[in-house]
């Protein structure tokens, strides 16, 4: 696959369609004006057109819904008075400025004359969202069983008449090497579900850091450095090369089939869930280090890797290649409210024979291809613009290319975070979105020294969870193969 960037122009019809994009650009923002004051003086505050970075993540198909599923466990005996005091104080009653910050929480996402828009939710009752599963209360749950029960309340679509997010809550947590111990030690689990339109994975992790955390951690990255800020000239050049080229390159990438066994049928809906075990995080730096590539490049390599081996279980074929879309934020962030500043890059992946090192040099050499150009800042624009739209159009702009994995590295607490008063969380891991079409999602978290992978698999790209299990165990044997350390092991 390639990365584009044009610097020269073909013919006049690059101008044309660049004409009638601007003219229909203007007649939707005064579309949108005439809206937004309509809401204003009819609604009452009620009812506001959505920022056009949400709107574009409101976009979903039912066999890939736009939820974010974050697993968090912690060391402590659950007292849910106290997890629902926290939420209230620290998070929907937090004021900056004269603002409550997490007041988007309070909204629910709706239509309006053919755009997305929030809607207050005037009952809102903060027990509709925080609660304990009645079905797990008394039961102790292994790593295992939250993996099956996950799916299932993913299938259970989140109630559009209130906001759309709900921490769940599992009170008996068992690590299984301490299941011999009497009494079980106390550990507790809670499930964090929200909609991709209320915020990215970076914003959650301000959620984390500010909202619901005792004392702020500290974190692997700072998204506010001004080192990310680029020039005027530079962004008034990427936004003319969007206007221009941003279509031509997005249809071009969405009729660019990717034919492989795991794009053979349509997808089910139903998924299968995976989780490595915890990954040393120097482990993957040395990696990176010694073999000048980046962390991205290390995990998607060891992906494509465990897709070969699992296709050749099946005695199926598979190509030299494979596509990715690979999800990065846009720094630097303004603030930290929810939003949504992820931009995606098509890359394509080596899944050739050769070893994993061989391929991670390939593979990385595409990446950072991706990193030096634009294509980054032009797809965010692109995708805001796309946001911009009437849902009608924006509904099939938005559609995912044809690609088999989505990617996405979410860099968190780099020290020990404690919750809802002193609850010390000992693991956390994260399934993302991996967005319409796409079979395969990879998600990496890391926490505290450590770096869980998890793959979320829809049935038509994953067989069952044998598959599952053999692509786990396939994708560890990778990282092990890449690594020069003879010391490393995976931890329990």
């Amino acid at each position: 696959m390639t990365i584009y960037c044009i610097t020269g122009y073909r013919n006049n019809s690059i101008f044309k369609n660049s004409l009638h994009f601007g003219i229909g650009f203007i007649l939707v923002q005064a579309i949108r004006i005439f809206i937004s004051i309509h809401f204003k003086i009819f609604k009452n505050g009620i009812l506001q057109l959505m920022d056009s970075n949400d709107a574009y993540w409101a976009s979903e198909d039912p066999t890939s819904p736009s939820i974010t599923t974050t697993l968090i466990v912690l060391q402590g005996k659950l007292d849910i008075r106290k997890v629902i005091t926290v939420i209230k104080e620290r998070v929907m009653e937090t004021v900056v400025d004269g603002e409550k910050i997490y007041k988007k929480l309070a909204l629910a996402p709706t239509t309006r004359f053919g755009f997305y828009c929030w809607e207050y939710v005037e009952a809102f009752d903060i027990n509709n969202h925080v609660r304990i599963i009645d079905e797990l209360e008394e039961k102790h749950m292994t790593e295992t069983d939250i993996l099956l029960e996950i799916p299932k309340i993913q299938n259970s679509p989140l109630s559009h008449d209130r906001p759309l997010w709900e921490l769940l809550l599992i009170p008996k947590y068992v690590y299984p090497q301490l299941s011999h111990l009497e009494p079980l030690p106390d550990y507790y689990a809670a499930l964090l579900r929200f909609h991709h339109c209320y915020m990215d994975g970076i914003s959650a992790c301000f959620l984390f850091q500010n909202g619901l955390s005792d004392n702020p951690p500290k974190y692997m990255i700072n998204p506010f450095s001004t080192s990310y800020k680029t020039t005027f000239l530079r962004r008034v050049l990427d936004f003319y090369r969007t206007a221009l080229f941003g279509p031509r390159i997005l249809f071009r990438e969405m009729f660019d089939k990717e034919l492989n066994i795991f794009r053979e049928k349509p997808l089910t809906g139903s998924k299968i869930l995976g989780m490595s075990k915890s990954i040393p995080f120097n482990t993957l730096r040395n990696i990176k280090d010694e073999t000048n590539s980046s962390i991205i490049s290390i995990l998607g390599t060891a992906l494509g890797g465990a897709l070969r081996n699992l296709a050749t279980k099946h005695g199926e074929e598979f190509p030299q290649m494979m596509k990715a879309v690979v999800a990065l934020p846009v720094f630097p962030y303004p603030n930290t409210k929810p939003q949504n500043r992820f931009s995606f890059a098509f890359v394509p992946l080596d899944t050739s024979e050769n070893i994993g090192v061989a391929r991670l040099q390939t593979s990385s050499e595409y990446i950072f291809d991706t990193y030096k150009s634009p294509v980054l800042i032009t797809n965010f624009i692109f995708m805001k613009a796309v946001g911009y739209l009437p849902v009608c159009v924006s509904k099939l702009m938005s559609k995912t290319a044809q690609v088999t994995v989505a990617v996405t590295n979410l860099p968190g607490p780099s020290e020990a975070c404690y919750l809802f008063g002193g609850d010390k969380i000992t693991d956390i891991a994260v399934w993302t979105p991996a967005g319409e079409g796409i079979g395969i999602g990879l998600d990496v978290f890391s926490y505290n020294g450590f770096v869980r992978v998890t793959i979320t698999g829809d049935a038509a790209s994953i067989r069952d969870s044998s598959d599952m299990s053999d692509l786990i165990n396939w994708f560890q044997n990778e990282i092990l193969e890449m690594s020069m350390h003879k010391n490393f092991s995976f931890e329990p």
